[in-house]
């Protein structure tokens, strides 16, 4: 039988990197909540229309250009590959 270990982390950010992490948590917030926004709106107004990847894609992107937090330059700030920086 197999045993399993589990592990508990904790960080201790120094002040620059505690701004840049709150930004994105703040920044996965509000995409969090922007989206199944958008994805309502789309169902009241069609009810028929399929959401789609692409269109999910383009949620994303006008979500995060809405975003009222400055970007991150280093890296994607919810760790997803959708070709903005």
């Amino acid at each position: 039988m197999y045993e399993i270990k589990a592990y508990k982390f904790r960080i201790y950010p120094d002040a620059k990197r505690e701004v840049k992490i709150n930004k994105r948590l703040i920044l996965a917030q509000q995409l969090y909540n922007k989206i199944p926004e958008r994805i309502r709106s789309r169902y009241k107004t069609d009810m028929n229309s399929a959401i789609t990847i692409s269109i999910l894609n383009s949620y994303l992107k006008d979500a995060i250009k809405e975003a009222e937090i400055p970007k991150v330059k280093d890296t994607n700030p919810v760790g997803i590959d959708i070709g903005i920086n």
